[in-house]
């Protein structure tokens, strides 16, 4: 997926995001979690969470991209009427922010675990001069994972995992990041939507995780990677009873202990490049006793 015309490669892109859309969504959540305690004391708990993944983001940003964030006070509302009101923006302002929705954030989601290979091949204009290094230092892409030295070198570098240290990696007190907040901010609200009373009764309770689903079903069913990919097939025979699987590397072989699955790493990572991408899965690597273990995590809707 090309997404050029965000371009995700300009550094003042990252700037103009978090002014239309993480600002917005902070000050309309600091309304609600202040207001909504008597109306629906699950929401006010749900905008309170995001006001907070915001405020975060927003602090990165004024050290990292010079934003000049000015506090503005949205008017008090008047009645509980004007208060709902707010509820209803705020949650779509919510839906409209995650990677169902919003290509840029989409972008962000999509790289917060990936292969060097995999960012090559659907973001090009980030290996331009010197754009990767300026976008991983504005978002906090890292190194993660690389594979064993061989030759050529260049498979080495192409197969090393990027990621936010932040978000799923392991890393205990990992420092926070303009981009493992942001894909917190899109897990909260694309894939685990609260208990919230408010939904169905004042608002129209949008499907974005449903149809996010679908889309991505499609996007991998055109790319053939269901019917091609033995990560699938395999997963595919288990998942309705398990929703992680654990596997284990040793030198360049894979091995997925149930269901069973050897395969060379590089395989393995081609692999389980589209759904991560996407969204479908999570991986983690850390180092156990003498090799690498790992954990492939399956998100409650596939």
């Amino acid at each position: 997926m090309l997404l050029e015309e965000i371009e995700y490669y300009d550094v003042n892109s990252y700037k103009k995001y978090i002014k239309d859309n993480i600002i917005p969504l902070f000050e309309l959540s600091n309304v609600v979690k202040r207001y909504f305690n008597e109306i629906d004391v699950e929401l006010a708990k749900y905008a309170e969470d995001i006001h907070t993944l915001c405020g975060k983001v927003i602090k990165l940003a004024e050290t990292k991209l010079g934003l000049k964030y000015e506090k503005e006070e949205l008017p008090e509302p008047k009645d509980v009427y004007e208060v709902i009101e707010y509820g209803r923006r705020f949650l779509e302002r919510a839906f409209n922010f995650t990677s169902a929705s919003n290509p840029f954030t989409f972008f962000i989601w999509s790289i917060r675990k990936i292969t060097k290979a995999y960012l090559k091949i659907h973001y090009p204009k980030l290996f331009e001069d010197n754009t990767f290094e300026k976008i991983s230092s504005i978002l906090g892409l890292e190194k993660y994972w690389s594979p064993p030295e061989i030759k050529p070198r260049e498979v080495v570098e192409d197969y090393t995992l990027y990621a936010y240290p932040d978000f799923k990696t392991g890393y205990q007190d990992a420092r926070d990041t303009i981009g493992g907040l942001i894909s917190k901010l899109n897990e909260k609200i694309l894939f685990k939507p609260p208990g919230i009373k408010s939904y169905g009764v004042l608002y129209k309770i949008p499907e974005i995780s449903i149809s996010y689903r679908d889309k991505i079903d499609k996007m991998l069913e055109d790319i053939g990677w269901k019917q091609s990919s033995e990560i699938a097939t395999t997963l595919a025979k288990a998942r309705k009873s398990e929703r992680v699987f654990y596997f284990s590397i040793n030198g360049l072989i894979v091995e997925l202990s149930y269901p069973y699955l050897r395969m060379p790493i590089f395989n393995f990572l081609d692999e389980i490049m589209p759904p991560q991408m996407l969204g479908m899965v999570e991986i983690k690597i850390k180092y156990g006793v003498n090799k690498w273990e790992g954990e492939i995590e399956i998100r409650w809707w596939w």
